[in-house]
């Protein structure tokens, strides 16, 4: 009777998920595990919700213990190997991807996460491969190309991470991310006229995104306007310091000593 109810309070917890129910989805569960504290299927669920409310200490723990009681549970690994990126843990999120990988190399959601996972921890070469795989498989999948192009610009691989950044625009014309990559791109190829319009695209989409505001600054630099790269910074300086971003507030305030200066190094 105790899995019965077990397992009807785990389904009960699922459809108050999906139903975007998180405090619901949680009691449920509780009871469901308080019920039968060996249901893999409760944990598991328990932490998809814990993953939702990001709280992703207890959500690895639940995983943790589904994989415990189920050490077959696929989808238990794939799940916990996103949360581990989410906290940046990329070597025991690529371990999770490629376990999950080795019963399922088709599995895109898995891929994705571990190209983010190798691309994030500095292995640009082999997340452009996952990231290639994934596209073959899911050639909407807009954040692909955005990722690949990003590990592909900092190879310094400029023409495919443009080729990858325009077909971004293609699936998402208002992708502000692409028009920002854009323009970092021809910032590095000294072409300071074009960045400035990729990066007032930009922020067209993204009008609050400091490190727009940072590199139209560099471009207008680079063309002699002082002032109006003065003027970025500050806007930059600002949205850093509302966004709660010490880090990157600071070191605009020391970029703009630095062009009233004369004295930023490009």
């Amino acid at each position: 009777m105790k899995n019965f109810l077990s397992m009807f309070l785990a389904g009960w917890g699922d459809s108050s998920l999906e139903r975007g129910n998180t405090g619901e989805a949680l009691e449920a569960l509780n009871q469901a595990i308080s019920f039968d504290p060996n249901n893999a299927i409760a944990y598991f669920k328990r932490g998809l919700v814990r993953t939702e409310l990001k709280d992703y200490d207890q959500a690895i723990q639940d995983f943790n213990q589904a994989i415990k009681i189920n050490p077959n549970h696929v989808v238990a690994y794939s799940h916990r190997g996103f949360v581990y990126l989410q906290v940046e843990n990329y070597k025991a999120a690529v371990e999770d991807c490629n376990r999950v990988l080795g019963f399922n190399p088709n599995d895109g959601f898995t891929r994705y996460n571990r190209g983010l996972s190798y691309l994030k921890a500095g292995y640009h070469k082999i997340a452009i491969q996952d990231f290639t795989q994934v596209i073959i498989n899911y050639p909407k999948l807009v954040d692909a190309y955005r990722y690949r192009a990003f590990a592909y610009a900092i190879l310094e691989d400029y023409s495919r991470a443009m080729e990858d950044y325009n077909q971004v625009l293609v699936l998402d014309p208002s992708n502000f991310y692409a028009y920002y990559g854009l323009g970092l791109i021809s910032v590095m190829n000294k072409d300071a006229k074009s960045a400035i319009e990729l990066f007032n695209q930009s922020l067209k989409f993204a009008p609050n995104f400091a490190p727009t505001y940072s590199y139209r600054a560099i471009a207008r630099y680079m063309l002699g306007d002082h002032r109006g790269a003065i003027d970025d910074l500050q806007k930059a300086a600002n949205f850093f310091l509302e966004q709660g971003d010490m880090e990157g507030y600071q070191t605009t305030l020391n970029t703009i000593k630095d062009c009233e200066n004369r004295q930023l190094t490009l």
